[in-house]
């Protein structure tokens, strides 16, 4: 152990004293830092002309500051938005004048942090701007005059679309948003005819134009620098300012560098010169005759480059076989920031360099030791592409495969599962926008739990310029589900750009892509509905009457039955906010029925396969299905083989459906359901006055809990049934209302009729024994009126009140007592003397030993006091 020890100490002590020397080398690209002499500064700090804001720069700050962003990053989207415009204006102009561009033919944006001075520099090789130029867009708020829209941003009161010009991504307000993050802003520009200057300021009112003195720089275009201020530091890392661009950026036309750096390491042997004399190995053991290693010295290379900020390529438009799955991980996490793979594609290729060697120490060490080396550092420099992504939706849909969809959904949204469906189109017109809409395949958990807090996951971008990813009415609220982007350039521009959707310009947009929401989700579901051609040819054959519950039913697997069963509640929530839209939504409404109790059909499907003479559409609502197909009101549509709709959601009763493609809605168990002829009308006229007798009897003994009592045709197998008024409430909704949180047990009340069947034979005999005076003073009569009419209340969805449960119990006793001839007056039999004795156990019983003893051993102790006192 001791040996060991000392191995251990010697190694540490060979670390400790022999320090290679490390040589840093730094080679790559050319940064884009602008470099300044002191002689130059001064001249730049104190030269050229001075001149003052036209607005008022405290209202600038206070703007900008407190009332326009939400979030500080904004200002690199800005800034890059201007580039970005910058660039492609004189691209336009190029297209015209190929000598414009000169020898500068690369359209580029380049972005470098600086720690040591504190800066970051935006810089691109777009038009650039005269020593003019930069008096009239940057000495202004925004060089459009708007000095108007100030005073309606103070004062919060802008309406949407008043103003016309869009200034999105030109110098302006966008420009000011540098001062979120920086004390000092320096503009360096160059225009073609015009020398190259300088503009800077400190937002102290006053800003100062020079010309450059070091000459002609760039060559053409502009180049922002900040200096950050000290809460501000934070965006001169490299990983903030990456995530930055890609989440606002990453579909900017032009490529976005960033500059970066990277170290590699080289062990190089040293000469005998730099290796030199003397003894420097630690020899331990007993057998170590190996000759001793060379001195080593490190020499590092800090090598500078230009890191590209924008290299993802879009891997959408690429076939998938072409792709392998580290590419798609990768692109995962450019797209979303997200430093985990994704759950769909965790087989890749993970890359990385070899770990050191063992360093093995044991008894026998007889190997030579090695050559000693010098490390050479070699720090690279570099630019990172960011912006390697296409915006697919600029391209034309005819150009673009199923597969690429679906992979751009899954980078978009981050979600593993493909979406259902998708469109793709360009609108135009009063606006015009492009977008892509997509359905997913599942709702989010608990969507509907916080569904007038939620905002819609469209993203809304503006000139391939991320504006919002989420987005507050740019759908209406039951479209919420739907994913997606908005891509236009006509947005009229309210600063912040998260005030946009006060615009008119939104109102618009919002429409057209409820239309096409809408619109998507009908090719969806008539891909559900069987032709029509089919149809007829399966009608042609033997036999076609026995397919006929069979027709216009959709497959459980298809498209739009997954919709419904995630996104259905959002349909029929559109029914109630979506005035407008109402005669679409109906088309896209499914409900189980009597025949189709497991796949819900459309209201066209029920529509188009109705009996001959059947005039209404009918339905019945309730709780469940076989709640509702117990209901007594099912015996005679179910019989005449008529279909019926189940409601059978909470929202079914609050969509007070009237009428579809000219046929009714009625409720088969509220009053006034008509399902007779004329003929059938008449008969039961004369039936009322047949069953005037009983009519008047069961409404006297039952008393309020019917309103009135009906001769039915609607029962078949039952003898009574308690339907609701024809324009009141239902059993379900008295149910309904009763469970909300401040229904406090109470609720609205339903309107019962009492509906008998005139054809059961306990209600003829019932008519009989009334029509013989049977019914005067006979409590058993009554007992089993009563009995009947709570049977009929349970089977008709209604609760027994609680004053009435237990005069239910007791009718059921009497009943019971008749029936086994068991006299009503007889008692319970006599319990046992001892019914209500405890028996204690035996640890309880010596509990009570205990406290009797010691009762007595205190009444004792108070006797023997008191004698005391006594004597």
């Amino acid at each position: 152990m001791l040996t060991r020890t000392l191995i251990l100490l010697s190694l540490l002590y060979l670390c400790i004293a022999q320090d290679p020397e490390i040589t840093t080398e730094e080679e790559g690209v050319e940064p884009i830092t602008a470099k300044f002499t002191d002689e130059q500064r001064n001249e730049i700090t104190t030269g050229g002309e001075s001149k003052e804001f036209q607005a008022e720069v405290n209202r600038l700050m206070e703007i900008i500051v407190n009332s326009l962003y939400k979030t500080r990053d904004i200002f690199l989207r800005e800034l890059i938005s201007n580039a970005n415009d910058a660039i492609d204006k004189v691209r336009m102009l190029s297209l015209t004048d190929k000598e414009l561009l000169g020898d500068n033919t690369e359209f580029e944006i380049k972005v470098q942090a600086d720690r040591e001075s504190g800066t970051l520099t935006i810089l691109d090789t777009g038009i650039g701007m005269s020593a003019n130029d930069l008096v009239a867009n940057l000495g202004t708020i925004a060089h459009s005059g708007t000095a108007a829209f100030l005073d309606e941003a103070l004062n919060a009161a802008a309406e949407s679309g008043t103003d016309g010009t869009n200034l999105i991504g030109q110098f302006g307000v966008g420009f000011y948003s540098a001062f979120l993050v920086a004390d000092e802003v320096t503009v360096i520009s160059k225009a073609n005819g015009d020398d190259q200057h300088i503009w800077s300021s400190t937002a102290d009112g006053n800003y100062r134009i020079i010309k450059d003195p070091r000459g002609n720089t760039l060559g053409r275009g502009t180049a922002i620098i900040l200096k950050l201020k000290d809460d501000a530091l934070s965006f001169l890392e490299s990983d903030l300012i990456e995530s930055t661009i890609k989440r606002y950026s990453q579909f900017i036309q032009y490529p976005i560098y960033l500059y970066s750096t990277k170290t590699e390491t080289e062990e190089v042997a040293l000469d005998e010169d730099e290796a030199g004399d003397g003894d420097d190995d630690l020899t331990i053991g007993e057998e170590e005759d190996a000759e001793a290693a060379p001195k080593t010295k490190t020499i590092e290379h800090v090598i500078s480059y230009w890191k590209r900020l924008n290299e993802n390529k879009p891997i959408w438009s690429r076939r998938p076989s072409e792709i392998e799955d580290e590419e798609y991980v990768n692109f995962y996490k450019a797209l979303t920031s997200d430093s985990s793979d994704p759950l769909d594609h965790t087989h890749f290729k993970a890359e990385g360099e070899d770990g050191d060697d063992d360093l093995t120490i044991g008894e026998e060490e007889d190997a030579e030791a090695a050559p000693k080396t010098k490390t050479i550092e070699h720090v690279i420099s570099y630019w990172k592409r960011l912006n390697e992504n296409k915006p697919i939706w600029s391209r034309r849909p005819s150009e673009i495969e199923d597969e690429e969809y679906v992979n751009f959904y899954k980078a978009l949204t981050s979600d593993s599962s493909d979406p259902l469906d998708h469109t793709h189109f360009k609108a135009e017109g009063e606006i015009e926008f492009d977008s892509i809409l997509y359905i997913p395949s599942s709702a989010p958990p608990g969507m509907y739990d916080q569904y007038y807090n939620s905002k819609s996951a469209m993203k809304l971008y503006v000139r391939r310029v991320l504006v919002a990813d989420q987005f507050e009415d740019i759908v209406p609220r039951y479209l919420n589900f739907v994913k997606g982007l908005v891509d236009s350039n006509d947005l009229p521009l309210n600063v912040n750009r998260e005030d946009l959707q006060k615009s008119k310009v939104m109102k618009l947009i919002s429409r057209k892509l409820t239309r096409k929401v809408l619109d998507m989700l009908k090719k969806m579901a008539m891909a559900d509905e069987p032709d029509e051609e089919d149809e007829d040819e399966e009608a042609g054959g033997d036999g076609a009457g026995d397919d006929e519950e069979e027709k216009h039913v959709p497959s459980a697997d298809s498209n739009y039955s997954k919709f419904w069963k995630e996104f259905g509640k959002s349909i029929k929530l559109g029914l109630l906010e979506d005035q407008r839209n109402k005669k679409r939504l109906l088309d896209l409404l499914r409900f189980p029925t009597s025949k189709t109790r497991d796949v819900p059909i459309s209201l066209a499907a029920y529509v188009a396969r109705m009996q001959p003479g059947q005039k209404h559409i009918y339905y019945i609502s309730g709780p469940s299905i076989d709640e509702v197909e117990a209901s007594p009101f099912m015996e005679r549509l179910r019989a005449r083989n008529w279909e019926v709709l189940y409601f059978v959601d909470n929202l079914d009763e609050y969509l007070n459906l009237q009428d579809y493609d000219d046929f009714q809605f009625q409720a088969i168990n509220k009053d006034g359901t008509e399902i007779d002829g004329q003929k059938m009308q008449d008969f039961l006229k004369e039936k009322e006055d047949q069953f005037e007798d009983l009519k008047t009897w069961l409404k006297d003994v039952y008393g309020s809990r019917v309103s009135k009592v009906v001769i039915s045709s609607a029962l078949a197998e039952s003898p009574m049934a308690i339907g609701t008024a024809k324009y009141g409430y239902s059993a379900y909704m008295e149910k309904l209302t009763k469970s909300q949180a401040f229904g406090a047990g109470a609720g609205i009340k339903a309107t019962k009729i009492l509906q008998i069947n005139y054809r059961h034979p306990v209600i003829i005999d019932l008519k009989n024994r009334i029509e013989d005076g049977e019914g005067e003073d006979n409590e058993q009569l009554k007992d089993m009126a009563n009995l009947l009419l709570d049977v009929a209340l349970i089977k008709s969805g209604f609760e027994i009140e609680n004053e009435h449960q237990q005069p239910l119990a007791d009718t059921v006793d009497r009943i019971v007592r008749t029936a086994l001839k068991v006299p009503l007056e007889a008692q319970l039999e006599a319990e046992p003397e001892f019914a209500h004795e405890v028996d204690l156990d035996e640890e309880d019983e010596e509990g009570d030993e205990d406290e009797d003893e010691e009762d007595e051993e205190e009444l004792e102790d108070e006797s023997d006091e008191e004698n005391k006192e006594e004597l």
